[in-house]
């Protein structure tokens, strides 16, 4: 049944997803990103149904598709990071070894760039990844990287959140998860989790701050490292 505030698709009938702006047709994740190569202050979330049949309604076969801002945060600006902010990204990673050293076993900025600008894992593969710059006076301070759909379509994950040394203990990482979780509530999330390993005791302080709460123990391998570590999870809304 559809609700009398929710829009259906002009192909199907169906219901169109909260947050989702257009029903497209059969396509791939690079046809349609590349749409909006030149618009540069929207950003296309995609997110994949299982339920793949050629020709059918793209609403119910491949890529649902919405648009949006970026997220808004208090004293700073958020922007989507890809390859061509390589460079960027990896001066970043430099001035935060201390962190990348603790939590991956690595100092190399050039390495940790690489990994986080790569691929997801197979074993992730059905989410999607976005990676946030975060910017003070044109100067890129920090780093997040969103996991959408996983493992269900309204869950998903913060796998890093990072701000060079000088940006610390100022509140800014506070603005930062604050405007994350409220752009991730428009984008249809209720759960997000992340994993701190236990040797990052500052991180779980901050996490906790913001009703972050351990879901399971775990051992996992992040970086170089094998680490024991505690999944944590908020519910929104």
């Amino acid at each position: 049944m559809v609700s009398a505030d929710q829009r259906v698709c002009d192909i199907c009938g169906d219901a169109i997803p909260r947050g989702v702006t257009y029903c497209v047709g059969y396509t791939t994740p690079d046809v349609l990103k590349s749409w909006f190569e030149d618009v540069p202050d929207l950003l296309p979330t995609f997110v994949f149904s299982n339920d793949s049949r050629p020709g059918d309604c793209g609403h119910l076969a491949t890529y649902q598709f919405s648009m949006t801002t970026n997220p808004t945060i208090e004293g700073a600006r958020a922007v989507v990071l890809q390859a061509a902010d390589c460079g960027r990204l990896e001066e970043l990673c430099g001035r935060c070894t201390d962190f990348f050293e603790l939590v991956h076993g690595r100092s190399n900025g050039a390495v940790v760039t690489a990994e986080i600008l790569a691929p997801l894992p197979e074993k992730v593969a059905s989410g999607v990844k976005v990676i946030f710059g975060i910017e003070q006076d044109d100067e890129l301070v920090g780093v997040t990287e969103l996991l959408s759909g996983f493992p269900a379509s309204n869950e998903w994950y913060v796998g890093l959140l990072v701000l060079q040394p000088d940006s610390r203990g100022s509140g800014l990482g506070t603005a930062v998860w604050r405007g994350m979780r409220a752009w991730m509530e428009e984008q249809g999330a209720r759960v997000v989790r992340l994993v701190v390993q236990k040797q990052n005791a500052s991180a779980r302080m901050f996490w906790e701050k913001q009703r972050f709460v351990v879901e399971e123990e775990i051992v996992g391998t992040f970086g170089a490292l094998v680490s024991p570590a505690w999944r944590f999870s908020v519910r929104l809304g």
